[in-house]
């Protein structure tokens, strides 16, 4: 086929229409219109003229994932990658993108709240739950990011609430379970010897627990699932009775505190979970959504 020659704002395009119409709904319908009469899109002085709403850098972006395929995106490529090819229904480049946007998630070279914030914004529930999930994590501080303004630029009001308070109920879990818990006395258990055993409690709690509780460094061996299997089970208190101390152990261990730290994301998730969202039919303007922060 000839090539066709096409106008975004001021810029002239001379492109291939195979290339053009390769995947796209839109470039489909619009250039397979007969018009081997008309002298438009033959030269420069009659480009077809692209709608207003497709900017130059917008059109760049669609060449280079559309046609040409830019193996070394930014971000902010494979972000406006994905608007387009949304707005245009281009399947393949859509795919590329999201690939390229999926592995540079994975290796961590973008922060999961831009993962979020895109994800919500266009429609894809499969990044939802592991970009919550990493923002859970204790390594990725609430205020790390939650002011940064080129991460902001991606998310909305709701993202960031839901995610604050997700990350406030896991500090708010860890250091209600510092409080000693009572220590259950076994009947048998002297009155003289009740002084002891809370000692001894109190001083295992005190000493083993209460540091690794505290300890928000996100390692393995402080997360609450591992210190209740690690310490309470395998707790050491000199002094207790027997019963007492696995009375006193099975009352703590049954505590639904233990559980918080796999609930709470799992509520994040549900509030922030969006459906899948298909690839639109031809169209130009924007996806509707929440407003983002400015």
């Amino acid at each position: 086929m000839d090539p066709v020659i096409l106008q975004a704002e001021n810029t002239l395009y001379q492109l291939s229409i195979y290339a053009l119409m390769q995947g796209s709904n839109f470039f489909t319908s619009t250039l397979s219109i007969d018009n081997s009469n008309s002298p438009e899109g033959k030269s420069d002085e009659h480009p077809i003229l692209l709608p207003s709403t497709i900017t130059c850098v917008e059109f760049d972006v669609y060449l280079w994932f559309g046609v040409e395929y830019n193996n070394c995106p930014t971000q902010e490529n494979l972000i406006d990658a994905i608007l387009i090819s949304r707005q245009w229904s281009i399947h393949n480049p859509y795919g590329y993108a999201l690939d390229h946007f999926r592995r540079q998630f994975q290796e961590s070279q973008i922060h999961p709240a831009v993962v979020l914030g895109v994800a919500r914004q266009f429609g894809i529930p499969e990044l939802i739950q592991p970009a919550v999930h990493a923002l859970a994590k204790p390594q990725i501080p609430f205020s790390s990011w939650s002011t940064d303004t080129s991460i902001l630029h991606h998310v909305t009001v709701i993202d960031i609430g839901v995610i604050g308070r997700m990350k406030e109920k896991l500090l708010h879990t860890h250091f209600a379970l510092c409080s000693v818990p009572p220590v259950v006395h076994d009947a048998a258990c002297r009155d003289k010897n009740h002084v002891v055993c809370l000692a001894s409690w109190k001083d295992f709690w005190m000493s083993t627990m209460v540091p690794r509780l505290s300890n928000m460094d996100g390692k393995l061996d402080n997360l609450l699932w591992w210190i209740w299997t690690d310490c309470i089970t395998n707790a050491h208190t000199p002094g207790m009775t027997n019963e007492c101390m696995q009375w006193t152990i099975n009352q703590v261990i049954a505590a639904p505190g233990w559980r918080t730290e796999m609930r709470i994301p799992e509520g994040a998730l549900l509030a922030l979970m969006v459906p899948a969202c298909i690839m639109l039919d031809p169209m130009l303007e924007r996806i509707p959504g929440p407003d983002l922060v400015s």
